[in-house]
């Protein structure tokens, strides 16, 4: 949701913008390309389980990609369960209910402003072809994919990402 707010904030305050950087996210509901049906299962499947722990486990594909769970999961659960220790369910279904409003593709064109957009190939939940999509809205954009990476690519790839976002920066 957080590449949601930036994109309207960007829209909103253009005078108050010098550069955007967007990861993972998508330009709207209008031009979506979902998540594979068993993303949705594994979500509802999650919210069936009482226990927090186990809630948050069973969700984490679809965050994180299959290679970085195999080497990393304690890390990403409990990463996961920090984010989210005060996170209730109802919070979840206002954020789910929030970004499926949201729409911003025919509008982001307007944004002039410089923008760096990463993407994760393997990110199960906003899938790659989100990001072609909105670098193609976005006139004044470099895109970048992260070979392999999940939805949380400063998780799986923090060096890499802070790397090119260091480099992005120096340019603007």
């Amino acid at each position: 949701m957080g590449g949601a707010v930036a994109q309207e904030f960007a829209l909103n305050f253009p005078d108050r913008l010098s550069a955007l950087v967007l990861l993972g996210t998508f330009a709207g509901n209008k031009q979506l390309v979902p998540p594979d049906s068993s993303v949705i299962e594994l979500f509802e499947r999650a919210l069936t389980i009482k226990s927090k722990i186990e809630r948050w486990r069973h969700a984490l594909p679809a965050s994180f990609s299959e290679s970085y769970l195999r080497e990393n999961e304690n890390l990403a659960l409990e990463l996961e369960l920090k984010g989210f220790r005060y996170t209730t369910e109802d919070t979840l279904r206002w954020h789910g209910r929030a970004v499926s409003q949201f729409e911003a593709y025919d509008r982001l064109p307007s944004i002039s402003a410089p923008c760096l957009i990463m993407h994760g190939t393997a990110d199960p939940v906003i899938p790659f072809k989100n990001g072609q999509i909105l670098a193609g809205r976005l006139t004044n954009s470099e895109f970048i994919a992260l070979e392999g990476v999940g939805h949380l690519l400063a998780v799986e790839k923090p060096l890499e990402t802070a790397d090119r976002i260091r480099r992005f920066a120096r340019k603007v």
